[in-house]
């Protein structure tokens, strides 16, 4: 995973932490609002079970950092699930279905959703359950008096609070679902075009990007160079060190060829221990400059590996782009060009 997806993963699961919480603590802070007003109307059993439930929600946010880590949300949700539908039905028992208590189990629905990884399965038997409590409750209590009859005044008040918290939590559950899909897509993106070990772009991405900056010269007649990067004796190095001393010279190397150039779009890791950097705008001349100051910065990298001091160097095949000349040829010439500077000696710059 490159720098940049990581950063994201870490500000998408930092989120869903501080989303987590501000739920967890503001859904105790509104069931414990509710506590006084239930004794105020009789509500004796309610306003207890109030405040077991706000007991409930703060046992719930000591226990979401530990569930955030593992990923596994599941004892929190049926805690949640089994407190919103118990107080749903307890409430409409009491106050009856024209107090609006019944839409909280309704925003449960949308709540699962939010959870990338359950299953289909899983989704489906909640649906089945969450609908099969909410027709109960309904069929239950429809057309029967409420255990408290409250004025009509304090129960269309009742009835809004439950309807704009139903629609608040809804809302917000949506935005939430919609930044997680977001966040996931645009991981995808990353991995789909950016190499893993450097953080430069991919070859798959490097020849899409080159196609069309050679289709945009042939309209413009301008020049284009492209220079095939590969590191001397890789294989010796990982053989000799391990695989990772190799990867930690892949990815300095890396860092300095961004330093040098300036235009991260146009370099890529192309196969192994190679680069490959497009050069729009620029002719032989101008690219053996760069290319001798490459091989020179290169010379001067080293790191320390188990008390070691490694060094690499490189060998350029450099190639430039002629009238109506599809990439593929061109990466032909850049490669034959390597392969020439490999044969007389590498550390050095070779063109057609």
């Amino acid at each position: 995973m490159n720098a940049s997806t990581v950063n994201q993963s870490l500000e998408h699961v930092a989120y869903y932490s501080r989303l987590g919480n501000i739920a967890l603590l503001v859904t105790a802070a509104i069931h414990a609002s509710f506590v006084p007003i239930f004794f105020l109307w009789g509500a004796y059993a309610l306003a207890i079970f109030n405040i077991v439930s706000v007991a409930l929600y703060i046992y719930c946010y000591r226990l979401f950092p530990a569930s955030l880590a593992k990923r596994n949300y599941t004892k929190i949700t049926w805690l949640v699930y089994v407190e919103i539908i118990a107080h749903a039905y307890l409430a409409c028992y009491f106050f009856g279905l024209d107090s609006g208590f019944q839409f909280h189990i309704y925003a449960l629905a949308a709540l699962q959703f939010l959870g990338i990884g359950n299953t289909l399965p899983a989704n489906l038997f909640r649906i089945i359950l969450l609908t099969s409590f909410a027709v109960t409750l309904d069929v239950w209590l429809h057309g029967s008096s409420p255990l408290i009859v409250l004025e009509d005044r304090y129960l269309t008040v009742m009835r809004h609070i439950n309807l704009a918290i139903f629609l608040l939590v809804s809302s917000c559950i949506s935005m939430a679902y919609a930044r997680s899909t977001a966040a996931h897509l645009n991981t995808l993106l990353n991995n789909a075009i950016f190499d893993e070990l450097t953080g430069l772009h991919n070859s798959h991405y490097a020849s899409i990007a080159a196609t069309r900056k050679i289709n945009e010269l042939q309209r413009h007649n301008m020049p284009l160079s492209l220079m095939i990067i590969d590191v001397d004796y890789l294989r010796q190095i990982n053989d000799s060190y391990g695989s990772s001393c190799g990867d930690a010279i892949l990815k300095k190397i890396a860092f300095a060829l961004k330093a040098r150039i300036h235009q991260e779009t146009n370099i890529a890791r192309w196969h192994g221990g190679s680069f490959f950097i497009l050069l729009p705008d620029t002719d032989p001349e101008s690219m053996k400059l760069l290319a001798d100051s490459i091989v020179e910065d290169i010379k001067q990298l080293s790191i320390e590996w188990n008390r070691a001091n490694i060094k690499a160097t490189v060998t350029i095949g450099g190639a430039s782009w002629e009238n109506d000349e599809a990439l593929e040829e061109l990466i032909s010439k850049a490669n034959r060009a390597l392969f020439n500077g490999k044969r007389h000696g590498r550390d050095l710059y070779s063109s057609t």
